[in-house]
């Protein structure tokens, strides 16, 4: 039987075939069943091979990462209130009207042209603050 006749017959009876074809499989020695593997890889051109993980290198690595960012506020959850204080950890010099201003006007930039490093480590710092933050790389 050719692949594309066994593709196109049907049984009476769903999963009837398959227990068959499982049961004839299951009386067979281990050696006749790698011979019967390799005998239908030939017939059918396809390779027990095909569909494996191949693992690929981390992406970070591919990617380069950038020497010089911004690190912008997008939004908050939680109250205003909560934010206010969690931005005024951050930057003490900054008055109350100033931070409304910010929360008003968002996305703002918190912190320009700062190293990817630094950038990264002010993220962290708010990780719980409820603060939706992003680090987006300079350009030019």
């Amino acid at each position: 039987m050719s692949k594309n006749e066994h593709n196109t017959q049907s049984t009476t009876e769903p999963g009837t075939a398959t227990r068959a074809v499982i049961e004839a499989l299951s009386e067979m020695r281990i050696g006749d069943l790698a011979k019967l593997v390799s005998e239908l890889e030939a017939e059918w051109g396809v390779s027990r091979h095909d569909n494996q993980v191949v693992p690929v290198p981390d992406i970070k690595a591919r990617v380069a990462t950038p020497k010089r960012v911004d690190v912008w506020l997008d939004g908050y959850t939680g109250s205003k209130v909560q934010a206010l204080r969690a931005l005024r950890k951050q930057d003490p010099e900054l008055n109350i009207a100033q931070f409304r201003g910010m929360l008003e006007n968002l996305p703002v930039a918190l912190r320009e042209d700062v190293s990817a490093e630094e950038g990264e480590a002010f993220v962290e710092s708010l990780a719980e603050s409820g603060l939706t933050l992003r680090v987006a790389a300079r350009e030019g």
